[in-house]
């Protein structure tokens, strides 16, 4: 029972310091001569799988990805700003870094590696060949939406509170 109440109490602590979720925008679907087409993948390293990871598009986090998942959706041409974001759940804030600017032409594919570093997280423009390669081997998450894996801190409260008779339905958390 101590330990049920420890890891409640660490949760909670971390839980209360979390930045709230926010809006997930939705890009349009577009079809016209005046648009690309954008896939934003996540890297499948180690570090960092844990968390994750929430691609922007002109300052608007469009959807939220863990290691093997990629958005993809149409963009109109135009100057456009890629970035991501990631909660930092001991400040209670989200952070966005590395932020890439990018000249986008009708018509062409364009392809972006989100990879978690030790210190920063990191964004990059990858070739149509890397970028399908990828893909090949990677699930879809729609845009507007995130993955339908439960958050690291998830996996450990769900079972903790089922143990203690919390969450009897089937242990999963629902959607508010």
């Amino acid at each position: 029972m101590r330990h049920c109440l420890i890891i409640i109490f660490i949760g909670l602590l971390f839980a209360g310091c979390a930045p709230k979720m926010g809006e997930i925008y939705t890009m349009p679907k577009l079809k016209s001569e005046s648009v690309a087409e954008i896939s934003i993948m996540r890297n499948y390293n180690f570090f960092g799988s844990a968390v994750r990871l929430y691609p922007t598009v002109d300052g608007k986090k469009i959807a939220g990805l863990y290691g093997k998942e990629y958005v993809r959706f149409h963009l109109e041409e135009g100057k456009h700003t890629f970035s991501i974001m990631f909660p930092d759940i001991v400040l209670g804030r989200w952070v966005e870094e590395n932020k890439i600017e990018k000249n986008i032409e009708a018509t062409k594919r364009y392809y972006f590696l989100l990879s978690p570093g030790i210190m920063a997280m990191e964004i990059e423009e990858i070739t149509q060949e890397q970028g399908e390669k990828r893909i090949s081997s990677s699930d879809l998450v729609l845009s507007g939406s995130i993955s339908d894996q439960p958050d690291a801190l998830g996996k450990v409260l769900l079972p903790a509170f089922k143990v203690i008779g919390l969450g009897e339905d089937d242990g999963q958390s629902s959607n508010e």
